[in-house]
């Protein structure tokens, strides 16, 4: 199986959505109105989060259709997967 690396970006996701919510947070304080920094801290941290979510479910998914394609490949030709081991 070739890992492509989805477990790293699932966490990445989940850090960097809490850095972006607390980064927004944290440059937003100065309006004063602490309704919208929260909610404008929770869209941009929830957008990032999304993003990185997505892309690591991308690459799972890659990853799963590698492992469907070797069974495949083992299934059609098991002579020539013999040789190769």
């Amino acid at each position: 199986m070739k890992d492509y690396g989805s477990e790293l970006y699932k966490t990445l996701a989940i850090v960097l959505g809490l850095l972006a919510f607390f980064g927004a947070v944290m440059v937003l304080e100065i309006s004063g109105d602490i309704f919208f920094t929260f909610l404008y801290g929770s869209v941009f941290g929830g957008t990032v989060y999304i993003i990185y979510l997505w892309f690591s479910k991308v690459l799972n998914a890659l990853e799963e259709n590698g492992n469907h394609l070797k069974k495949i490949e083992e299934y059609l030709n098991p002579e020539e997967t013999n040789e190769k081991k």
